[in-house]
């Protein structure tokens, strides 16, 4: 029961988190100021929502097969993958749940649910959850870095000028992680115990034993 359970809320969070953004980018400095004029098409304040990326990723370049490719791989990983491994998993303990059996004991006639179990503890190797957290994390706290070396680097002394006279950088990154990243966070830590369950109940660990005899406990 608590191994459904675990299977459901996994998912719920997952789900829930889509609708919420994951990082928030907001520019400061002159260049906020710039990017406030009039005719701008571009916003001092930038929101990015973990469903948009694959969209952003096309429209921002020019090599549009590098940035299909780049999208493809991250709508297979984070929007794909665990859609298909959290109903696998429900389903697999649903399965335990009914029936008080190893899916990967069954016998032929129900070979479906024995496939489904079989393959549920490979496939959560391709999701990506935790990368897109780190990836969040890390822009959050790193960005001005990046961001400034650049600006440094071709208009240093420019900027410094603007700073010594009327004490305003040129542009500042002020990153910060929204609730999108942190049900992605919980859905992430959740898959980890699933994945961990399932292996040792109904998958890899399970298997290592040929001669074990019905479930263990749960």
């Amino acid at each position: 029961t608590i191994s459904f359970a675990t299977s459901l809320v996994s998912g719920i969070f997952y789900i829930y988190g889509l609708q919420f953004y994951g990082l928030s980018l907001d520019m400061i400095g002159l260049a906020q100021y710039g990017e406030m004029v009039k005719g701008s098409e571009t916003s001092p304040d930038k929101t990015y929502y973990i469903l948009s990326l694959p969209g952003i990723f096309y429209n921002s370049t020019n090599i549009k097969i590098a940035a299909l490719l780049i999208a493809s791989v991250y709508f297979f990983i984070i929007l794909v993958m665990p859609i298909v491994v959290w109903l696998f998993s429900v389903a697999e303990w649903f399965y335990v749940l009914r029936f008080k059996q190893n899916p990967r004991k069954v016998d032929h006639k129900n070979g479906v649910m024995k496939h489904i179990s079989s393959c549920t503890q490979y496939m959560y190797s391709w999701v990506g959850l935790e990368v897109l957290c780190a990836a969040f994390y890390s822009s959050s706290l790193e960005m001005n870095n990046v961001v400034n070396w650049v600006v440094q680097k071709q208009f240093g002394n420019v900027c410094n000028a603007f700073h010594s006279a009327i004490g305003i950088s040129c542009l500042h990154i002020n990153g910060t992680v929204g609730p999108g990243f942190f049900y992605l966070l919980f859905s992430a830590l959740i898959f980890s115990v699933m994945y961990f369950k399932d292996s040792y109940y109904l998958g890899i660990s399970f298997m290592k034993n040929e001669n074990q005899q019905g479930l263990r406990e749960i």
